[in-house]
C-alpha cells in the first residue's frame, strides 16, 4: 500500500515540479542572467567583510545568522557575481511555491475539513449524520476533495508568478524575506504533518472521545521527526528574519481551530511549548548585544541598532494609523499589481481621524469581520460550503497575522515595501482561489435548485462552474506570469532600476543623485551631469524661497551628497580643482557653517537660473 502511495505521488508530484521550474525559471530567467547588485546589496554584499570571513559565523549572535550565513555561502562560490545570488533567490522562490501547495493541501486534510481522520470527528459526524445535515459519510469532504487539488496547485501557482513577489525574488537583500518564509512555511507544513499523523494513529488505535485524556498513546517516530524538523525549522525562521516572531502563533492557530479536541489540553500545551519558547530568539538577539550575553559586528550590528532606533523614530500609535493605509495598498497591489514601485512615497499619518486612515481602518476591519462571519458560518452550512468558509477564514487569519510584525505597532523606519506581503500573500491567494472555485459553484447551485432541474441536467450543468473557475485560473496565470516578467526588467539593469523611481516618485530628488552614481559607474558624464544639475536646481529653488519645501526631501544631507557626487565625477574628466572644489563645499554644508542661502554656490544658482 505505502509503495502504491509513493508511485501514486511522484506521477503527480515529478510532472507538476517540472512545470514549476519552468515557469519560474521563464519569468526571472533575465534576472538570474543579467541583474546586477542593486540598492541595498551594497551595503550587504559587496561592502560587507562579514561575509568574506566564514569563522564569523561560528557565534549566533547576529540578528539575521541565516541569512547571512547564504551570503557568506554565496561568496565563497560566487565571490561578486551576482549570478549564483539571483540563482538561489529564484531556487526559495520556487521552494516557497511548493511548500503553498503542501500547505493548502494539508489544511484541508485537517479534522475540521476531513471528518475521516479522528475519531472525535468519525463521532461528530455520525452525531450529525442522525439529525440529516447530511447522508452519508464521505459526502463532507466530497466537494471539497474534488476541489482541493486545483485550489494548491492553482494558489501555488498565483504565489510564484504573482509581479508583487518580485522585489522579494528579484531583490538579492530581500533573500530575508523569502528564506525566512520558506522555513516559517515548511515549520507549519511540518507541524500540520506531524498532528494529522498523530492523529491518524489514534483513529487507527481505536480511541474515541472519551480516551482523549488518556496519555498512553506514544508517538511514533515518524511524527517525532515530523515535529522536530517543524521546531527546528521555526528557530531557523526565526534566526532569519523577524517576520517569524508570528509562528508560534500561527501553529497555535491551526492546533486550535483547526486539529479539533483530538488530544487533552495538556498534551497540545506540551507540543506547543518549545515553539512559545523560541519567541525569546528575536528578543535576545536585538537586545543580548548590549546585555553582554551576544556579540554582533559590522553591517549586523548597523542593521540591529537601526532597528531598536527606528522604534523611538515614529510614535508606535502614529505608525500603526500609517499602517492601515500601508495594508490597504498592499491588498490593492495583489488584487490589482499596476503601478509598482521599489519605494513608495508615503507620509506618517497623525491622527485616526484622518479620513484616508478611517477609510482604510474600515476596509480592514470589514475584512477581518468578514473571516469572522465565515468561520461561524461554517458550523451551520452544507459540509462542502463550510470547508469553503474555513479556507477562505483561514487564509485572511493568515494574511493579517503574518502582516501584524511590519504593519503594527512596532516602528520601521521605511512605512511601506512590496516585498513585506510575500509571506502574507500565502493566505491572501489561498483565501481568493478559494472563493474563486466555491462561488460560481455555489450560484450554480442556487439556480439549479431554483429551476428544478432534472438530476441529469444538473450534473450537465454542474461542469460550467468548474469550468469556468479553471478557465480564470488558467488566464490569471498567464496574465500575472507576463507582468511579473515585464516587472522584472528593471531588475536587470541599474539605469532602468533608478529611473523607475526617478519618474514614479519626482519630488525626490535626491534619488537623480542615485541614478547620476550609476551613470558614473558607467563612465556616462554627460547623463550624470544632467541628472546632478536637476536635483541642483530643485535644491535652489527652495533654499532661495522659490517653491516650498513641501512633499521633497530637501535635506543639507541630500545637497552635501549632490555636490559630492558631482566632485566625483569632475574628477574622472580630469577637472580635478572643481572635483575639489564640490568635496570642500560638501564638507561645508554638513558642518553647518552655511546659511541656507549659501548650501547652493552662487555660480550654480546664477547657471540654474538660466533657461535650458
Amino acid at each position: 500500500m505505502i509503495i502504491k502511495k509513493d508511485r501514486h505521488f511522484l506521477r503527480f508530484a515529478v510532472p507538476v515540479s517540472i512545470v514549476y521550474i519552468v515557469i519560474g525559471f521563464l519569468i526571472y530567467s533575465d534576472v538570474i542572467l543579467n541583474a546586477p547588485f542593486v540598492f541595498d546589496d551594497d551595503d550587504y554584499i559587496l561592502l560587507n567583510p562579514l561575509i568574506r570571513d566564514i569563522s564569523y559565523f561560528k557565534g549566533l549572535g547576529d540578528l539575521r545568522y541565516v541569512g547571512n550565513l547564504t551570503f557568506a555561502l554565496n561568496y565563497a562560490i560566487d565571490g561578486h557575481n551576482p549570478f549564483g545570488y539571483h540563482l538561489f533567490n529564484v531556487i526559495v522562490h520556487l521552494l516557497n511555491s511548493i511548500l503553498v501547495y503542501w500547505l493548502v493541501m494539508l489544511t484541508v486534510k485537517t479534522p475540521a475539513f476531513s471528518y475521516q481522520l479522528s475519531a472525535i470527528s468519525y463521532q461528530d459526524h455520525e452525531e450529525d449524520k442522525k439529525i440529516g445535515r447530511w447522508e452519508d459519510k464521505n459526502s463532507s469532504t466530497s466537494q471539497l476533495l474534488n476541489f482541493s487539488t486545483s485550489i494548491a496547485l492553482f494558489s501555488s501557482l498565483l504565489f510564484l508568478v504573482h509581479p508583487v513577489q518580485t522585489q522579494a525574488v528579484s531583490f538579492v537583500t530581500q533573500r530575508f524575506t523569502s528564506l525566512a518564509a520558506l522555513f516559517y512555511m515548511l515549520s507549519v507544513v511540518m507541524y500540520i504533518k506531524f498532528r494529522i499523523h498523530d492523529t491518524k494513529k489514534m483513529h487507527d488505535a481505536g480511541y474515541t472521545i472519551q480516551d482523549k485524556n488518556r496519555e498512553s498513546c506514544i508517538v511514533s517516530r515518524v511524527s517525532c521527526i515530523m515535529y522536530l524538523a517543524s521546531l527546528f525549522s521555526a528557530v531557523l525562521a526565526m534566526k532569519t528574519k523577524e517576520i517569524a516572531f508570528t509562528l508560534p502563533f500561527t501553529i497555535a492557530i491551526f492546533e486550535f481551530l483547526l486539529i479539533r479536541d483530538s488530544i487533552s489540553l495538556r498534551r497540545r500545551l506540551l507540543y506547543l511549548m518549545p515553539y512559545a519558547l523560541s519567541l525569546a530568539l528575536i528578543p535576545l538577539s536585538l537586545f543580548g548585544p548590549d546585555l553582554g550575553i551576544l556579540e554582533s559586528k559590522g553591517v549586523s550590528e548597523i542593521t540591529r541598532m537601526a532597528k531598536l532606533h527606528e522604534m523611538s523614530d515614529v510614535s508606535p500609535y502614529e505608525y500603526l494609523f500609517t499602517q492601515f493605509r500601508a495594508i490597504a495598498v498592499y491588498i490593492r497591489l495583489l488584487f490589482l499589481p499596476i503601478n509598482q514601485k521599489v519605494l513608495y512615497d508615503i507620509k506618517v499619518s497623525h491622527s485616526f481621524f484622518e479620513l484616508r486612515v478611517m477609510l482604510s481602518f474600515l476596509l480592514l476591519l470589514s475584512i477581518a469581520g468578514f473571516a469572522l462571519y465565515l468561520w461561524r458560518k461554517a458550523k451551520k452550512a452544507e459540509p462542502e460550503y463550510a470547508a469553503a468558509c474555513r479556507l477562505v477564514s483561514i487564509g485572511i487569519i493568515w494574511f493579517f497575522l503574518t502582516l501584524s510584525v511590519e504593519s503594527s505597532v512596532i516602528p520601521i523606519r521605511d512605512l511601506i515595501f512590496e516585498h513585506r506581503v510575500y509571506l502574507p500573500s500565502v493566505g491572501f491567494i489561498m483565501a481568493f482561489i478559494s472563493a474563486l472555485f466555491y462561488v460560481p459553484h455555489r450560484v450554480n447551485r442556487a439556480i439549479v435548485r431554483q429551476s428544478d432541474r432534472t438530476s441529469e441536467q444538473s450534473s450537465s450543468f454542474s461542469f460550467l462552474p468548474i469550468a469556468l473557475s479553471l478557465y480564470c485560473s488558467v488566464a490569471l496565470i498567464v496574465l500575472l506570469s507576463i507582468a511579473a516578467y515585464k516587472r522584472n526588467n528593471i531588475w536587470t539593469d541599474e539605469v532602468l532600476f533608478w529611473t523607475d523611481v526617478v519618474e514614479k516618485l519626482p519630488d525626490k530628488y535626491s534619488f537623480y543623485n542615485d541614478r547620476a552614481m550609476v551613470y558614473l559607474k558607467k563612465k556616462d558624464y554627460r547623463a550624470a551631469l544632467r541628472d546632478i544639475k536637476t536635483a541642483l536646481r530643485h535644491y535652489s529653488e527652495i533654499a532661495t524661497g522659490m517653491i516650498p519645501a513641501g512633499e521633497s526631501d530637501f535635506s543639507l544631507k541630500n545637497v552635501a551628497k549632490t555636490y559630492l557626487t558631482r566632485g566625483r565625477i569632475y574628477v574622472q574628466l580630469g577637472k580635478t580643482g572643481q572635483g575639489y572644489s564640490d568635496f570642500e563645499h560638501s564638507l561645508r554644508i554638513m558642518s553647518g557653517s552655511l546659511d541656507l542661502k549659501d548650501i547652493i554656490k552662487q555660480e550654480d544658482s546664477a547657471k540654474l537660473a538660466i533657461p535650458d
